[in-house]
């Protein structure tokens, strides 16, 4: 933070409106990741300001490419959809997989679809690398995991995993595999379940990258244990909903947080377990520890 507001101090003094809004930028970035999202809200809205006034239409578009994700973590689809228009003739890649995402999470999949069949088209026209098919793959397999087709999903997943692009990005080789995950979990495979919930966990033990899935993969644990163990899927189920509090991390689909918090809620009611207390200053880090030590514990033994 030091050397973004000396690198702000020297833009500023130099009139690079570009500089100083990207300093701003990565002032918001640290911001979001101590859980600071109103002070990181403020940073990315004088980004803004400085962006769009310089003219420099890569520094406008870096702006909006980043508030349209602040802007999806906090939920707030509208105008992350608007922010990811504004970026898309620079950033076309980001903004249409973005877009995508904001289709599914709103529900709207035939949207998501034509989001998608654009990136296929940008793809197969030679626009964008072809390595980026695995992003479109992901979300293909989302949508068919969210419609009930499974085995469909698995394909997608399947072929995400083994992508190049999934052995150098953590966050897309996370999500393939909490998508296989659930589909395995739901059908009764719970060995095959937790194994890929501990691989995903032990990609990025400190949750360090933009736009995790964290969440997604801690509330499936909450799934996976607490028939077995209701206190302790109770509280693993806690420790998501206390990190999904934070922008840093990628919000989960409505159709999964429906169907994890009323297995969740069913097992307290059932037991008398009151919620359980999460400390505000819980860490990702922790969190990821207590999901191993739950999983590595479990016994799935029939």
């Amino acid at each position: 933070a030091a050397a973004d507001m000396a690198a702000i101090e020297a833009a500023t003094d130099a009139g690079d409106a570009p500089t100083i809004a990207w300093a701003h930028l990565q002032l918001g970035w640290s911001e979001i990741h101590a859980g600071r999202d109103d002070e990181a809200g403020e940073q990315f809205a004088t980004a803004l300001r400085f962006a769009e006034a310089s003219g420099d239409i890569w520094a406008a578009a870096t702006t909006h490419m980043a508030l349209g994700d602040f802007l999806l973590n906090k939920r707030e689809w509208a105008m992350a959809d608007t922010y990811f228009a504004l970026s898309e003739h620079v950033y076309i890649a980001h903004s249409l997989h973005r877009r995508a995402d904001i289709a599914i999470f709103s529900g709207d999949f035939s949207r998501a679809r034509s989001f998608l069949a654009a990136h296929a088209k940008a793809i197969a026209s030679g626009r964008l690398p072809a390595r980026l098919a695995a992003w479109n793959s992901l979300r293909q397999g989302d949508l068919a995991r969210l419609d009930g087709l499974g085995d469909v999903a698995t394909g997608f997943f399947l072929e995400v995993g083994a992508s190049d692009l999934a052995a150098h990005d953590p966050t897309l080789a996370q999500s393939a595999l909490v998508g296989l995950a659930m589909i395995y979990g739901i059908s009764g495979s719970g060995s095959s379940a937790k194994d890929l919930l501990v691989r995903a966990l032990k990609l990025d033990l400190q949750a360090t990258h933009w736009s995790s899935p964290l969440l997604s993969i801690i509330a499936a644990t909450a799934e996976l244990i607490v028939e077995r163990n209701p206190a302790g899927g109770l509280w693993i189920g806690a420790l998501a909903t206390r990190l999904g509090m934070r922008a840093w991390f990628r919000p989960m689909h409505a159709q999964d947080v429906a169907r994890i918090t009323a297995i969740l809620d069913r097992v307290r009611e059932t037991y008398g377990i009151p919620v359980p207390d999460v400390p505000a200053d819980l860490t990702a880090a922790d969190a990821i520890a207590e999901c191993l030590e739950a999983l590595a514990s479990l016994d799935l033994a029939r």
